[in-house]
């Protein structure tokens, strides 16, 4: 997981600001892919197969997933929980509440 847990960690200042840009959203958010250089931006050709903004927070599975392993609560202290803070920030902006009280997002692939 360290290398993954690392390419998310560089991959929250592009996060961020992708959040603001194009969502207008606080915290971070990624898309399908990213690269080397950890961009969070919308990518590909087919519009409908592009837009997927839950890749921070499926990301922070992973971090989850080790913490709950390991119970390492330094780990989820320093690590983790700051990152899946800013994921869950991201999608308390993004969602909108249904007729039902329910929060739902927006289109997505």
């Amino acid at each position: 997981h360290e290398p993954l847990f690392g390419l998310v960690e560089s991959m929250l200042p592009a996060g961020r600001a992708t959040a603001r840009q194009v969502y207008g959203c606080r915290g971070f958010v990624a898309h399908h892919n990213t690269n080397l250089w950890g961009d969070t931006n919308i990518e590909g050709i087919l519009l409908s197969s592009s837009i997927w903004p839950m890749g921070a927070a499926w990301l922070c599975l992973h971090l989850w997933e080790h913490y709950r392993y390991s119970l390492d609560e330094e780990f989820l202290e320093r690590r983790a929980y700051p990152i899946m803070k800013e994921a869950a920030l991201f999608l308390l902006d993004y969602m909108t509440e249904d007729d039902s009280g329910r929060l739902i997002s927006g289109p997505s692939i």
